[in-house]
């Protein structure tokens, strides 16, 4: 059974692949992620909200960055 993914560079994408718990490494730290294999040229990952968040990423976005905290020096703020 296909997944249809929606994306901002083509229509609905079609995949069936489906990579669990990879290791993905940025900046330096270790995190693993859940990666759906999508046909798209030019582009070689995209990481969902879900991924940052449940990662503790953080996105600062008037600068375009991501942050990549040590999570004993910093206090989370949430709306929760």
């Amino acid at each position: 059974m296909d997944l249809l993914v929606s994306t901002l560079t083509t229509s609905l994408v079609a995949t069936s692949l489906v990579c669990v718990s990879c290791l993905v490494v940025m900046c330096g730290h270790n995190y693993k992620a859940n990666l759906i294999c999508l046909p798209l040229f030019d582009l070689n990952v995209i990481l969902g909200m879900d991924c940052l968040s449940s990662n503790r990423i953080l996105i600062v976005c008037a600068k375009k960055t991501l942050v990549f905290p040590d999570h004993e020096d910093v206090d989370f703020i949430t709306a929760n």
